[in-house]
């Protein structure tokens, strides 16, 4: 699973970049117990990068694409989740689920529609909390790789 050499050596800043976020990731993969028909997968998609023709811009967008598609598939096939994704996600719940509504009936007991602002904080909180402990329990589980999503 590696990425041509040949091609990095006259890359720009981009292009070196985005090759360097690739073999994060599948280092990071390596780590893990996955399946070899997962690697096997991840090779032929790495064999097209390269031989890709197109110009370098192109090919950037490519490696970033190939990088979200195998995100995925490792968190739909294998439950395996980057650092602070379920703290990323749980942030936005927490507050749209939670401070909203939260919001919304301090600001009606009061009858001050400034209060309503007063929930977005505690739901970003709770939503913050929720996160983190989902994330504790994947590292726990050995389903977390090291890389910010």
């Amino acid at each position: 699973m590696t990425t041509k050499p040949e091609r990095r050596q006259t890359a720009g800043r981009k292009l070196t970049k985005a090759y360097n976020k690739l073999e994060c990731l599948l280092a990071e993969i390596d780590k893990k117990d996955v399946p070899s028909s997962f690697y096997k997968e991840i090779n032929q998609k790495i064999e097209r990068l390269n031989h890709f023709e197109g110009e370098e811009k192109w090919l950037v967008k490519e490696i970033n694409n190939l990088y979200s598609k195998l995100l995925k598939q490792l968190e739909k096939r294998f439950g395996i989740i980057t650092k602070n994704n379920h703290q990323n996600n749980w942030m936005a719940l927490g507050l749209a689920v939670f401070g909203l509504p939260i919001g919304v009936v301090i600001s009606t007991m009061t009858d001050t529609p400034a209060f309503m602002g007063i929930g977005l904080p505690l739901g970003l909180s709770i939503g913050l909390i929720f996160g983190m402990l989902k994330d504790r329990k994947a590292k726990i589980q050995n389903k977390q790789i090291d890389i910010e999503g």
